[in-house]
């Protein structure tokens, strides 16, 4: 996505892209309420998990899927 401030304004923009990731779960920690992720890629990540998320729900193994988002917005203001 691309968004340019209206005709008149003060110069500005953004650039956004989102992704879906697929990756697979090898690690559960209840304590810390976080989860290992492995990704496609070979590569793995701990991540914390939301405090709404029943970890006992869920299984090492399993796939998740999800989308990441990234964003840059620019805007230019006189000093």
């Amino acid at each position: 996505m691309v968004a340019l401030a209206p005709k008149g304004a003060q110069p500005a923009g953004l650039v956004a892209e989102t992704t879906q990731v697929t990756a697979t779960v090898k690690a559960i920690d209840p304590t810390n309420h976080t989860a290992t992720l492995q990704f496609e890629d070979g590569s793995a990540e701990t991540f914390p998990v939301r405090d709404d998320i029943d970890l006992s729900r869920r299984k090492v193994g399993e796939k998740v899927v999800f989308q990441v988002t990234e964003m840059i917005a620019l805007s230019l203001e006189k000093p």
